[in-house]
């Protein structure tokens, strides 16, 4: 979840751009980067949940 600033996401081939309250789900193993856009610094939150067995949420900010 961004929670200020503009930025560009690209997963894949896809390309959009983003701003603070919006979210992006992204595949296991997908080729992701993110890109600041705006004169505002990028804060965000990532939450990943591992689908192994025994896995468990991770939240990293």
């Amino acid at each position: 979840m961004l929670l200020s600033g503009n930025v560009t996401m690209t997963c894949g081939e896809q390309t959009v751009t983003m701003q603070a309250g919006d979210t992006m789900i992204v595949d296991p193993e997908e080729v992701h980067q993110m890109h600041n856009v705006g004169d505002v610094v990028a804060e965000y939150i990532v939450f990943g949940i591992c689908a192994q067995k025994g896995g468990r949420t991770v939240v990293v900010g």
